[in-house]
Protein backbone atom coordinates (compact mmCIF):
# COMPACT_ATOMS: atom_id res chain seq x y z
CA UNK A 1 0.00 0.00 0.00
CA UNK A 2 1.23 3.37 -0.95
CA UNK A 3 -0.08 7.05 -0.43
CA UNK A 4 1.65 10.01 -2.17
CA UNK A 5 0.61 13.58 -1.64
CA UNK A 6 2.43 16.58 -3.68
CA UNK A 7 1.60 20.03 -2.99
CA UNK A 8 3.20 22.55 -5.87
CA UNK A 9 2.67 25.99 -4.72
CA UNK A 10 3.84 29.88 -5.76
CA UNK A 11 3.91 31.74 -2.55
CA UNK A 12 4.79 34.51 -4.36
CA UNK A 13 6.74 35.62 -7.66
CA UNK A 14 9.22 33.23 -8.82
CA UNK A 15 9.54 32.00 -5.54
CA UNK A 16 8.04 28.29 -5.82
CA UNK A 17 7.31 25.78 -2.84
CA UNK A 18 7.20 21.80 -3.45
CA UNK A 19 5.71 19.73 -0.07
CA UNK A 20 5.62 15.95 -0.82
CA UNK A 21 4.83 12.92 1.41
CA UNK A 22 4.74 9.28 1.12
CA UNK A 23 3.64 6.50 3.29
CA UNK A 24 4.73 3.35 2.04
CA UNK A 25 3.40 -0.03 3.53
CA UNK A 26 5.58 -2.84 1.88
CA UNK A 27 5.26 -6.17 3.29
CA UNK A 28 6.89 -9.78 2.13
CA UNK A 29 6.27 -13.34 3.46
CA UNK A 30 9.55 -15.03 5.23
CA UNK A 31 8.97 -19.01 6.08
CA UNK A 32 5.37 -18.44 5.87
CA UNK A 33 5.74 -15.21 8.35
CA UNK A 34 4.73 -11.42 7.26
CA UNK A 35 7.28 -8.98 7.73
CA UNK A 36 8.50 -5.23 6.67
CA UNK A 37 9.95 -5.46 3.69
CA UNK A 38 13.60 -4.48 4.74
CA UNK A 39 15.17 -1.33 3.44
CA UNK A 40 12.14 0.24 2.17
CA UNK A 41 10.96 3.02 4.86
CA UNK A 42 7.61 3.66 5.63
CA UNK A 43 8.11 7.46 5.52
CA UNK A 44 9.57 9.76 3.32
CA UNK A 45 8.46 13.36 3.07
CA UNK A 46 10.46 16.80 0.81
CA UNK A 47 10.55 20.34 0.82
CA UNK A 48 12.03 21.84 -2.15
CA UNK A 49 12.38 25.45 -1.75
CA UNK A 50 13.34 27.63 -5.44
CA UNK A 51 13.60 31.19 -6.21
CA UNK A 52 14.70 32.60 -9.70
CA UNK A 53 15.51 36.02 -9.92
CA UNK A 54 13.48 38.85 -12.02
CA UNK A 55 15.80 38.29 -14.99
CA UNK A 56 16.45 34.68 -14.60
CA UNK A 57 20.49 35.86 -13.23
CA UNK A 58 19.92 34.12 -9.87
CA UNK A 59 19.06 30.97 -9.29
CA UNK A 60 18.47 29.62 -5.50
CA UNK A 61 17.46 26.06 -4.75
CA UNK A 62 17.14 24.43 -1.24
CA UNK A 63 15.71 21.07 -0.90
CA UNK A 64 15.34 19.12 2.38
CA UNK A 65 14.57 15.37 2.01
CA UNK A 66 13.12 13.02 5.02
CA UNK A 67 13.73 9.42 5.30
CA UNK A 68 12.12 7.81 7.91
CA UNK A 69 12.90 4.76 9.88
CA UNK A 70 13.88 1.85 7.81
CA UNK A 71 13.32 -1.67 8.59
CA UNK A 72 17.11 -3.66 7.96
CA UNK A 73 17.43 -7.29 7.55
CA UNK A 74 19.83 -9.55 10.28
CA UNK A 75 22.76 -9.95 8.30
CA UNK A 76 23.26 -13.65 9.77
CA UNK A 77 19.64 -15.08 9.36
CA UNK A 78 17.66 -13.46 6.13
CA UNK A 79 14.65 -14.93 7.45
CA UNK A 80 13.73 -12.10 9.75
CA UNK A 81 14.06 -8.45 10.46
CA UNK A 82 17.63 -7.19 12.34
CA UNK A 83 17.98 -7.11 15.85
CA UNK A 84 21.38 -5.27 16.38
CA UNK A 85 24.22 -4.15 14.60
CA UNK A 86 27.27 -3.06 15.93
CA UNK A 87 25.94 0.70 16.04
CA UNK A 88 23.52 3.08 17.57
CA UNK A 89 22.16 3.35 13.89
CA UNK A 90 19.94 0.33 14.50
CA UNK A 91 17.30 0.71 16.90
CA UNK A 92 16.38 -2.41 19.18
CA UNK A 93 12.99 -2.90 16.84
CA UNK A 94 15.22 -3.20 13.58
CA UNK A 95 15.08 -0.48 12.12
CA UNK A 96 17.35 2.03 11.09
CA UNK A 97 17.61 5.42 12.59
CA UNK A 98 15.10 8.47 10.31
CA UNK A 99 17.75 10.79 8.67
CA UNK A 100 17.32 14.25 6.94
CA UNK A 101 19.38 15.10 3.76
CA UNK A 102 19.74 19.02 2.90
CA UNK A 103 20.74 19.91 -0.69
CA UNK A 104 21.19 23.09 -1.95
CA UNK A 105 22.91 25.18 -4.81
CA UNK A 106 22.58 28.65 -6.74
CA UNK A 107 23.77 29.59 -9.71
CA UNK A 108 24.30 32.31 -11.96
CA UNK A 109 23.37 33.08 -15.36
CA UNK A 110 25.37 35.01 -17.62
CA UNK A 111 24.23 35.65 -21.08
CA UNK A 112 21.67 33.04 -22.70
CA UNK A 113 24.51 30.17 -22.98
CA UNK A 114 26.71 30.83 -19.88
CA UNK A 115 26.10 29.50 -16.21
CA UNK A 116 27.95 29.40 -13.24
CA UNK A 117 26.82 27.42 -9.88
CA UNK A 118 27.77 26.25 -6.93
CA UNK A 119 25.95 23.90 -4.46
CA UNK A 120 26.46 21.44 -1.69
CA UNK A 121 24.75 17.99 -1.56
CA UNK A 122 24.11 16.10 1.95
CA UNK A 123 24.56 19.35 3.81
CA UNK A 124 24.19 17.95 7.53
CA UNK A 125 27.09 14.81 6.41
CA UNK A 126 24.88 12.15 7.83
CA UNK A 127 26.14 9.21 6.71
CA UNK A 128 25.59 5.51 7.58
CA UNK A 129 28.39 3.93 10.01
CA UNK A 130 29.08 0.68 8.61
CA UNK A 131 27.02 0.21 5.20
CA UNK A 132 29.47 -2.81 4.50
CA UNK A 133 29.65 -5.75 7.14
CA UNK A 134 33.14 -7.25 7.30
CA UNK A 135 34.24 -4.87 4.18
CA UNK A 136 37.94 -5.70 5.20
CA UNK A 137 37.44 -9.35 4.73
CA UNK A 138 34.90 -9.21 1.13
CA UNK A 139 35.77 -13.01 1.02
CA UNK A 140 34.85 -14.07 4.52
CA UNK A 141 31.43 -15.07 6.26
CA UNK A 142 30.63 -12.02 7.91
CA UNK A 143 31.03 -10.34 4.66
CA UNK A 144 27.27 -8.70 3.68
CA UNK A 145 26.66 -5.62 1.41
CA UNK A 146 22.58 -5.82 1.79
CA UNK A 147 22.33 -3.43 4.32
CA UNK A 148 22.59 -0.16 2.73
CA UNK A 149 19.62 1.60 4.01
CA UNK A 150 21.60 5.33 4.18
CA UNK A 151 23.99 7.65 2.51
CA UNK A 152 27.77 6.50 2.46
CA UNK A 153 29.32 9.68 1.42
CA UNK A 154 29.40 12.79 3.35
CA UNK A 155 29.11 16.03 2.70
CA UNK A 156 30.05 17.09 -0.99
CA UNK A 157 30.38 20.16 -2.39
CA UNK A 158 30.75 20.76 -5.66
CA UNK A 159 31.40 24.05 -8.42
CA UNK A 160 31.08 24.39 -11.64
CA UNK A 161 29.96 26.10 -15.40
CA UNK A 162 27.73 25.13 -18.01
CA UNK A 163 27.40 26.38 -21.56
CA UNK A 164 24.09 25.94 -23.59
CA UNK A 165 24.48 25.28 -27.20
CA UNK A 166 22.37 27.49 -29.46
CA UNK A 167 20.44 26.13 -32.28
CA UNK A 168 21.71 27.22 -35.05
CA UNK A 169 19.64 29.85 -37.34
CA UNK A 170 17.87 29.09 -40.29
CA UNK A 171 18.72 30.66 -43.06
CA UNK A 172 15.85 31.45 -45.95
Amino acid sequence: RSLQVVLNYEAFKRFDVRLAYKKDQVVSDYNGVSLNKPLVPESRALVNLAYTSRLDSWRYDLTLQYNGKTPVMDSNNSSHIHSAIDNDQILSDGLATDFFIVNCQVTRKFKKTWEAYIGCENLTGFRQFHPVIGADNPFGTEFDATNVWGPVMGRKLYAGFRYTLEKPKNKT
